[in-house]
Order: C-alpha cells, then sequence, then structure tokens
C-alpha cells in the first residue's frame, strides 16, 4: 500500500491544509487540527491520537511520545522547516539543520524556530 505524504513546513501552510475546517486527515491515520489549548494560535499534528507536533507561528514543537518509528519521523519532517530534518544514527534520532550543519539530539518537546524571511 502506498502511503500519502503531505509536507507544511510553517503555520501558514498548515492553516492553509486546514482550509475553514476545524480537522484534516493528511496521511493515513495521522490528522491535522486547530488546537485552542495553548494560549496563542497552533496546530497540532496527531498520529494514531497521540500528539506529536505542535505547530505555532514561530515555531514547531515536536514529540515521538516514545514511538522512535520511521512513520513517526516521518510525520514530522514533515512539519519541519524545509532546512532541518530528523534522522536516526546509532538508534538515536538526531535533529540537523542542512544550511548550517548544526545539529542537536532529538528530545521530547524540543522547539525549532521558523527563519524569519
Amino acid at each position: 500500500m502506498k502511503v500519502r505524504s503531505f509536507v507544511c513546513g510553517s503555520y501558514e501552510e498548515a492553516e492553509a491544509l486546514l482550509g475553514i475546517r476545524m480537522a484534516k486527515t493528511v496521511c493515513n491515520n495521522t490528522v491535522l487540527s486547530l488546537y485552542p489549548g495553548e494560549g496563542e494560535d497552533c496546530i497540532q499534528l496527531r498520529l494514531h491520537d497521540y500528539s506529536i507536533a505542535f505547530l505555532f507561528r514561530d515555531r514547531v514543537r515536536l514529540f515521538s511520545r516514545g514511538w522512535r518509528t520511521a512513520t513517526t519521523k516521518g510525520r514530522l519532517n514533515s512539519v519541519l522547516p524545509i532546512e532541518w530534518n530528523i534522522y536516526q544514527e546509532k538508534k538515536l534520532w538526531w535533529l540537523r539543520n542542512l544550511r548550517s550543519g548544526e545539529r542537536m539530539m532529538f528530545f521530547e518537546g524540543v522547539e525549532v524556530h521558523y527563519r524569519k524571511k
């Protein structure tokens, strides 16, 4: 079975994907939805009913929720700014900035800020 993919590397792109809806299925078992609980504009990405990413206007907050799988990593990469990606090396997850070469270990709740245009 071929899995559909999506890309939304910013809050604005996620907002455009949602359109006028409160929630939208963007991939198998993956839902993008408005999230009113953070006190600021926020869109969440849920995989199998687990919130794995919160997109804010200036940053994205990432979680694996203990599911360090290729699917989770793929969904998280779909919401990262284009210059960032998550990869695995020796069973550890890393965040890498493809422009600067900066890298840091992935941890629950890590935030990546969008580059100012």
